[in-house]
């Protein structure tokens, strides 16, 4: 089985909602079509993205060129994003906190570690990965890729790296598992 991991394209700030609600940014539309124009992705069996407006978004041109429906499952949602304040500054120093302790709660309000959300990601491969699909492409998000792709990797214990691979993650990073092992590094 071979499993597609995109992070969803740039988005439009809005200090006035909530980041799960935000939209596109232009740039991050034309990434968007941009899959599908430089053939990023091949047809996957299944498409699943978080619950998250931005990500669907960003994969809405793949799934109407294939002709495939798009799940959403909120075990691929960020980690912690409801919590974390918008001041960018803040973010990432809450951000590189956790990435040096995984065992570390973003704020008093969260009760989930990096840890957690690992484990609430993994689940969510988990189940798709019991029904037989030869593929599928699952749109997600910076953080908690960064994460998963980092516990694949043997180096969650390697905040600073994994906290610089995360500051320098592109829009539409995309990374490649198959048969449980790492193909393509996020990027």
């Amino acid at each position: 089985m071979k499993i597609y991991l995109l992070r969803h394209a740039s988005t439009q700030f809005n200090s006035e909602k909530s980041p799960s609600e935000w939209y596109l940014s232009l740039k991050g539309e034309k990434q968007a079509e941009n899959i599908i124009k430089l053939n990023l992705i091949p047809k996957v069996d299944k498409i699943i993205c978080s619950t998250e407006l931005k990500t669907r978004l960003t994969i809405n041109h793949y799934a109407k060129f294939y002709q495939l429906p798009i799940y959403e499952n909120i075990r691929f949602n960020e980690v912690g994003s409801v919590h974390l304040p918008i001041d960018l500054t803040l973010f990432q120093q809450f951000r590189k906190q956790c990435f040096m302790n995984f065992d570390l709660h973003l704020s008093i309000n969260d009760d989930e570690s990096f840890k957690k959300a690992y484990y609430r990601f993994q689940s969510g491969i988990s189940e798709y990965t019991n029904f037989g699909y030869r593929s599928i492409l699952i749109v997600s998000h910076g953080c908690i890729l960064s994460i998963f792709f980092a516990m694949l990797s043997e180096i969650s214990d390697n905040g600073e790296l994994i906290h610089n691979n995360w500051l320098n993650l592109p829009f539409c990073a995309l990374g490649i598992i198959e048969n449980k092992k790492i193909i393509k590094l996020l990027s």
